[in-house]
C-alpha cells in the first residue's frame, strides 16, 4: 500500500503526475474499458497471476497511480482508508492485489456504467493520469490479451 498516498503526502511529493484533460480522460476510460472488461469478455474477473507477471515494473506504477487517482470513488476506500476485497473486506495489501482490484472493480464497457461513470461520460471532475509512454500502454494491451 505503500504506493497509495493520501493527498497531502502527494502534493508534498517531488513527482507530480500528468494529469489528462477531458478529451484525454475519455480516451484513457474507453482504453480501460477495453483491457479490463471488454477483452475476451471478462467481466470483472480478476486477472490470473500469469497476466499480472507479464506487467512491467513501469506499467504497474502506472496502474498504481492511476487507483491512486479512482480511490475517491470507492465507498469503502472513503470509509476506512484501505481498499477491501470485495468478498471477504480483507485489506488488500500488495500490488498484485491493488492491481486485480483496479482491474476489476473501476470500469465496465460495452455501454455500461461503472462506479466512475462511462467512457462517453465519466463522473464529474475525474481526470485520469496519462500513461508515461506507448511502451506502458502496449504493456498493458498484452496483459489483457494475455487471458
Amino acid at each position: 500500500m505503500e504506493h497509495i498516498l493520501p493527498l497531502d503526502e502527494f502534493l508534498n511529493e517531488s513527482y507530480q503526475r500528468k494529469m489528462a484533460d477531458e478529451d484525454w480522460t475519455k480516451k484513457m476510460f474507453r482504453f480501460f474499458e477495453q483491457v479490463f472488461y471488454e477483452i475476451r469478455d471478462k467481466r470483472h474477473d480478476e486477472p490470473r497471476p500469469h497476466q499480472l507477471a507479464k506487467l512491467t515494473p513501469e506499467s504497474r506504477e502506472y496502474l498504481l497511480d492511476v487507483l491512486d487517482v479512482v480511490k475517491d470513488f470507492d465507498d469503502k476506500y472513503r470509509r476506512t482508508g484501505q481498499f477491501l476485497h470485495p468478498d471477504n473486506n480483507r485489506p488488500l495489501v500488495t500490488e498484485d492485489e491493488l492491481i486485480s482490484y483496479l482491474a476489476s472493480s473501476f470500469f465496465s464497457g460495452f455501454g455500461r456504467s461503472s462506479k466512475l461513470g462511462s467512457s462517453y461520460a465519466p463522473v464529474e471532475g475525474l481526470r485520469l493520469p496519462m500513461p508515461p509512454s506507448q511502451t506502458v500502454v502496449d504493456n498493458i494491451a498484452d496483459f489483457a490479451r494475455s487471458r
